[in-house]
């Protein structure tokens, strides 16, 4: 495991190649396999909020495990409730996706269809996890949040994707 965090930075996109599988972009290839111990071996399942897939090694799996246990025992001593099982909810759903030295995987189908994937992805690094989106649905989210990822997404797709119909 990792004794550092592993933090993902920049954006990347992925077209849907033949077999159904996406390229995890280089830029987050070396930090998944730095937290899964060396294999290439990535974490994914829906975000609970954002409606996109949320990918990351298992360092990060652990060192959720291990503050959400501290925030359950804090809750207990303060005699409040805290729902330790809700927390740890998005760990009991993420899928193991391997994928070669080139980044190839295959994301499940019904994770896929949860986010709104089909035939490109907008990967988004967001500190110790990174974001999977589909640009159709990056594009249609409204929050200011996403203002400037949705720019890029868009001029992203204008550029390889619709201006290679023209």
């Amino acid at each position: 495991m990792a004794a550092e965090p592993v933090i993902y930075k920049g954006q990347d996109f992925s077209l849907k190649g033949d077999k159904e599988r996406f390229v995890l972009p280089a830029r987050f290839r070396k930090p998944v396999t730095q937290s899964s111990d060396g294999r290439n071996e990535l974490l994914v399942t829906l975000h609970p909020g954002f409606g996109c897939l949320i990918g990351f090694g298992e360092s990060y799996r652990d060192r959720r495990a291990e503050l959400i246990r501290q925030r359950a025992e804090d809750a207990f001593l303060r005699g409040e409730d805290f729902n330790a099982d809700a927390q740890n909810n998005i760990f009991g759903d993420a899928m193991e996706v391997s994928f070669d030295n080139s980044g190839r995987m295959i994301i499940p189908g019904y994770l896929r269809k949860a986010a709104g994937i089909t035939d490109a992805i907008f990967f988004y690094g967001f500190n110790e996890t990174f974001l999977m989106w589909s640009p159709e649905r990056l594009i249609q989210n409204e929050s200011p949040q996403w203002a400037v990822a949705r720019m890029m997404c868009e001029a992203w797709l204008e550029t390889n994707v619709r201006g290679k119909g023209k």
